[in-house]
């Protein structure tokens, strides 16, 4: 009498084409997981962005905007120059006349920067997501303002003000400009 049964052939065959299935909703989880990490790490890689270039521990202040990619600060603590430069989809901070370079903000489509008075900078940024993302910085006074007598609006100069930002453009579904 003979068994209806599995070849072993059949059997190796059936193995294989489960383990192929399964690797491949093992890559397809782990590439939405990155895919879901990504959208939530923009938010706080730009608000890290502005409050980086907001700390009082810096003292940058806006020397001037050379064109829309380009903004030269001046940090009052090293007592040099630097540009900050959106290329090749990222800003990032260089120490300009040689020296390194601090990427500061990645995925970005388009970015242009713009001079708002004498110490504050709008910085608006279209990331490759499709999300804009602005603020306006307030950077410390130069030496020559403090000494004239504060910024734009003739107020005297208080670290406390640092961490002050207006931030818009966060991906929400009530997006609520200023």
């Amino acid at each position: 009498m003979r068994r209806s049964a599995f070849t072993l052939a059949e059997s190796i065959m059936a193995l294989l084409i489960s383990m192929v299935t399964v690797l491949a909703l093992g890559q397809t989880v782990k590439i939405v997981d990155q895919v879901n990490q990504r959208a939530l790490d923009m938010p706080t890689d730009w608000y890290l962005f502005v409050t980086e270039l907001e700390l009082s521990d810096r003292h940058f202040s806006l020397y001037r905007c050379q064109d829309e990619q380009h903004a030269v600060l001046y940090g009052a603590a090293t007592k040099k120059y630097y540009e900050l430069t959106a290329e090749n989809g990222r800003i990032f901070l260089r120490l300009q006349h040689g020296g390194g370079y601090l990427p500061m903000l990645y995925q970005v489509q388009t970015a242009t920067f713009k001079q708002l008075g004498r110490q504050r900078l709008e910085i608006e940024v279209k990331r490759s997501n499709g999300y804009q993302q602005t603020a306006v910085i307030c950077l410390a006074p130069s030496q020559k303002q403090y000494a004239a007598g504060g910024d734009d609006h003739a107020e005297y100069y208080d670290s406390s003000r640092f961490g002050s930002v207006s931030i818009s453009g966060w991906p929400s579904k009530t997006d609520s400009s200023s």
